[in-house]
């Protein structure tokens, strides 16, 4: 850990521990006037898995049978380091106890959270978001791994959909599912917003504030209101970069493919590419034309993934620096081990 700049071994699990200084920041801040800001990022449920977590919480998925992760043939794609996926562990039901129980372990931290909250009688003028940074596959579409489980890159939904909860009693309507696509480039808008500020400095880029969705009553008509006939989500990963609407999903990968789109209508499971249909053609002209028109108006050139090495195996220093992306870390892939 660091601690003011320097370093520091802490004793005890590490989840534990981010909620052990979360909770006295809330104790100390909530005696203050002043509001307070917490960004509380946990590491798990970030691999290593296997026996690294709280004995009384892996005891929990003992038994489990994990019908939710079927573990099939591996994805051609998939990266492999000494024979198992670079994503997972060799120990596949190991690892599967293990990240089920350090998901466990950081909701008990969490209830610390909310609880310190409460008994400094400031929940309910605190708005509570819990997000993520990416998805995973443990073992879903064969991947071990987030988007960086495969070469090339995959955007599947189980790798770049997220979970997001907001919550604050009396203003956020509790229990309410909403199913519009938003992104985490709309969260800062939204914040500012729910916080009673201004949120158009932070909509000049991408993002969009969707706090008229959570609010019971809103006098501000979000963007994903008014957008709601058609509302697209972009995502990158370096050379590869997707487009989706509510019903269709386009990849293109730089520079040479293989490209991807799903009907995700009657596909949810995103298991039919059609990018080769003669009767989709039209389809991926316009998504691809989009894609490209959005980059062009928020793309950042020095930064741009698309003219980066990057095969999202780790960065080492910022966009543009020399040494900044780290070379391949796998020794082959599944489709090369079967040949």
């Amino acid at each position: 850990m660091f601690r003011g700049g320097e370093r520091e071994s802490t004793p005890g699990y590490l989840t534990d521990a981010l909620a052990d200084d979360a909770v006295e920041f809330i104790r100390e801040s909530a005696a203050q006037d002043d509001p307070f800001f917490l960004s509380l990022n946990f590491t798990a449920p970030h691999s290593p898995w296997k026996g690294q977590h709280p004995p009384e919480v892996e005891a929990l998925y003992a038994d489990c049978p994990f019908d939710s992760c079927p573990q099939g043939e591996l994805h051609p794609w998939t990266t492999l380091r000494d024979g198992s996926p670079l994503g997972g562990e060799p120990d596949t039901r190991a690892a599967l106890i293990g990240y089920f129980a350090s998901v466990t372990a950081m909701d008990r931290a969490l209830g610390r959270v909310v609880d310190a909250l409460e008994d400094a009688g400031v929940r309910d003028n605190t708005v509570i978001v819990f997000s993520s940074d990416n998805g995973f596959n443990a073992g879903h579409h064969g991947i071990w791994g987030k988007g960086n489980g495969t070469w090339p890159l995959n955007m599947y939904d189980s790798s770049v959909k997220v979970p997001a909860i907001v919550s604050q009693p009396g203003r956020i309507a509790e229990g309410v599912v909403r199913s519009e696509l938003l992104s985490a480039y709309d969260m800062g808008a939204t914040l500012l917003e729910l916080a009673g500020l201004d949120p158009t400095p932070m909509e000049n880029g991408p993002g969009r504030s969707f706090a008229s969705l959570l609010l019971a009553s809103g006098d501000r008509q979000s963007a994903a209101d008014a957008d709601s006939a058609r509302v697209v989500v972009f995502d990158e990963y370096g050379p590869a970069r997707m487009i989706r609407s509510k019903d269709w999903k386009y990849i293109h990968r730089w520079p040479d493919g293989p490209n991807e789109l799903y009907d995700l209508a009657n596909d949810p499971g995103e298991t039919v590419n059609l990018v080769e249909e003669a009767g989709q053609q039209d389809r991926c002209r316009q998504l691809s034309d989009e894609l490209a028109d959005w980059f062009s108006q928020y793309i950042r050139p020095e930064h741009d993934g698309q003219r980066l090495p990057v095969i999202g195996t780790g960065q080492a220093a910022p966009a543009g620096q020399p040494g900044a992306f780290q070379g391949p870390l796998w020794d082959s892939t599944a489709g090369e081990s079967r040949d």
